[in-house]
């Protein structure tokens, strides 16, 4: 019986994620913008805007920011 032994070159996607990445911005694009400078800083990774996936937003000083279909809209905060 005669083998086959070619060998066979394999690709892969991987996947890291980085999570709690918390900065005070004005705006999403700051914010990335702000997370871009980081992590080339830090781990020499250059990161586009379609991988940083915004996953909270909070309340800081007084104003209410909003994240709505890429768009970021603030409001003054009323607290009752």
């Amino acid at each position: 019986m005669i083998e086959n032994n070619f060998k066979k070159e394999f690709t892969s996607d991987i996947t890291i994620v980085f999570s709690g990445n918390s900065l005070e911005c004005e705006t999403e694009s700051e914010y990335k913008e702000k997370i871009r400078e980081q992590f080339h800083q830090d781990y020499e990774i250059s990161l586009t805007d379609d991988e940083i996936k915004i996953t909270d937003v909070q309340l800081i000083h007084g104003r209410w920011i909003l994240i709505n279909n890429s768009r970021v809209l603030t409001y003054p905060a009323v607290l009752l």
